[in-house]
């Protein structure tokens, strides 16, 4: 009888109102009006799903970085849709990039310090959001891939649309 009262009071203390969060979290994306779900997509009036319209780009000043050298790196996104779009960051980094190896594990990524506070944008139809990071090549630096080729993807942090770009070859000799 203690059990039942035990099982009883759990499911209504705490199965109850994950159930009810959950289901509250599949209406807001629904109903989100095209801003997004988790994979980027945008849910059309109709109630269709279309792939994501944010483009990601990286361009980086060089090809090879040697050890005591710098690699510059923007990653620019844009949005490609007829809608503003609202991205959510769960800190203030907008974007980060990595090193892939040649089997496709990420053997790198940037470990820039973020301040710790919900940032958001909105990208008006065909609006640029552009980000600059530098990758030093040294001793003392972190987050160092061994030497070697990799290809450097640029990747949107926003809750709402995790995108890569399509990458670009960097030598680390």
């Amino acid at each position: 009888m203690v059990e039942q009262s035990i099982i009883a009071w759990a499911l209504h203390r705490v199965a109850l109102p994950v159930a009810t969060a959950v289901a509250t979290a599949v209406a807001c994306v629904a109903c989100s009006g095209g801003a997004g779900n988790a994979r980027g997509s945008e849910l059309r009036a109709d109630g269709t799903v279309r792939p994501s319209a944010l483009q990601v780009r990286i361009a980086v000043d060089r090809e090879s970085v040697a050890p005591g050298q710098s690699l510059q790196i923007t990653i620019v996104v844009t949005n490609g849709s007829d809608a503003p779009r609202t991205l959510t960051f769960p800190n203030s980094c907008l974007t980060d990039y990595e090193f892939v190896a040649a089997d496709g594990h990420v053997a790198g990524k940037s470990g820039e310090m973020c301040a710790q506070h919900i940032t958001t944008r909105t990208l008006d139809p065909g609006a640029v959001l552009k980000d600059e990071h530098r990758f030093a090549r040294g001793a003392l630096e972190p987050n160092q891939p061994v030497a070697g080729t990799y290809q450097l993807r640029g990747v949107l942090l926003a809750q709402e649309a995790s995108e890569h770009s399509a990458p670009v070859k960097v030598v680390l000799p």
